[in-house]
């Protein structure tokens, strides 16, 4: 069985080099890379890159077969996506409200060889924040719902509201600022404008909506990867760099999203998503874009970053539990209580509570829903086997290195 290093180098190769040459993999191996790329979103990208290299023949019939109904069934559904799409920019175009399609819609349809090779959740779109009331009235007049919110409060600790939901129809999430609030500062405020008038039109069926330009859209990108996902990203997202580079190479500035990056004092996070994304889907981003980001990156925290991409939906490494691994009883109990007993503000914004008395009413739904979530995970804490105390360790090692 080829281990995961190995499907990485195969897989960066096979969306980079026209001319590699695919090793002879046997038909055990094929299955285990196709189940490995399944998992992290980027299967139909796979075959289609091995299609434009005539190789297609080597993958298994089962597979074959597999990821063929796959693309019937996303290019079946991009059919009605397409109509979504084109239903909402209308209703905002009615309304007067200028909105930008973010990330999936956008690259499905304008940037991908075919939306099918870009599997799609709910539908991401930004909207000015003094837009904001006027976009929820749309959205509700439209026949979409979404959970009770108190938007004051929403504004200290997110970027978006709840999902909007209607039968039917995908999810849709409303952004009026495309960075975390934790880190707003004044360059990334001013970074941010230049971000949301990096835009031009962009069909979408009848329908028109503002998307990002090449530059634009490898910052935002970039940005979403690395510091409002944390890295927490499947190979999926990574590869959305390699197929924009693969198309914008000659109108992407390097120099001019390098001085933006500087331009927010987050340049750690931006380099790293570009070393992953070189080495793990072969986006060729220039060597000149690391020189001038000046980011040390020790074998280490490549290898924690790593680790991360590749067990990105692991319940186990995310949020107190790798910290709980190394601590002593006293200090798991700590970190337990810490995470339950958030602050009011927090936990009103996090369980989109009404009154400030429901706060204290929902800590005890909080114990029960951590104890449900992570009990099986926080008891291997107690006696961790070697695995999983590297991969805390390097959980950990990634956490701290990111926020200095």
């Amino acid at each position: 069985m080829i281990s995961d290093k190995e499907k990485l180098q195969i897989i960066s190769h096979l969306f980079d080099s026209e001319n590699y040459i695919i090793p002879a993999l046997i038909e055990e191996d094929w299955n285990d890379l196709f189940k490995f790329a399944q998992k992290q979103g980027i299967s139909c990208y796979l075959y289609y890159s091995l299609r434009q290299k005539k190789s297609e023949n080597l993958i298994p019939e089962d597979w074959q077969r597999k990821v063929k109904l796959q693309l019937m069934h996303y290019s079946a559904g991009n059919i009605k996506h397409i109509q979504e799409l084109e239903e909402i920019s209308l209703a905002f175009e009615n309304a007067q409200i200028p909105i930008i399609f973010l990330k999936g819609s956008h690259l499905a349809f304008h940037v991908y060889p075919s939306p099918s090779l870009r599997p799609m959740g709910d539908i991401d779109l930004f909207v000015r924040e003094e837009n904001v009331q006027k976009a929820i009235d749309t959205l509700l007049a439209s026949g979409y719902r979404s959970n009770y919110f108190t938007l004051e409060n929403l504004k200290k600790h997110t970027r978006h509201l709840p999902p909007f939901t209607r039968k039917g129809k995908k999810s849709i999430e409303l952004h009026w600022t495309l960075i975390q609030p934790h880190f707003h500062t004044s360059g990334t405020e001013q970074t941010m404008n230049w971000l949301i008038n990096a835009t031009e039109e962009n069909q979408f069926g009848k329908g028109r909506a503002l998307v990002f330009k090449p530059n634009a859209i490898v910052f935002q990108l970039m940005l979403h990867i690395g510091l409002n996902d944390g890295l927490r990203s499947s190979l999926k997202n990574l590869t959305d760099l390699t197929v924009l580079i693969q198309r914008f190479q000659q109108e992407i500035e390097w120099e001019v999203i390098t001085n933006r990056i500087l331009e927010t004092s987050f340049a750690r996070p931006y380099a790293l998503v570009g070393w992953l994304a070189n080495n793990m889907v072969g986006a060729n981003i220039p060597y000149k874009f690391f020189q001038a980001l000046n980011v040390e990156i020790s074998e280490e925290i490549k290898a924690a970053a790593l680790s991360r991409i590749l067990h990105f939906s692991d319940v186990g490494l995310i949020g107190p539990l790798p910290t709980l691994i190394p601590a002593n009883l006293t200090q798991k109990l700590v970190i337990v209580m810490k995470y339950i007993f958030m602050s009011p503000s927090k936990m009103k914004f996090r369980h989109n509570l009404k009154n400030n008395w429901e706060v204290f009413t929902y800590y005890p739904r909080r114990v029960f829903e951590f104890t449900r979530k992570y009990k099986s995970n926080v008891l291997k804490t107690f006696n961790p086997d070697e695995e999983l105390l590297d991969k805390s360790q390097k959980e950990i090692q990634l956490r701290e290195w990111l926020e200095r």
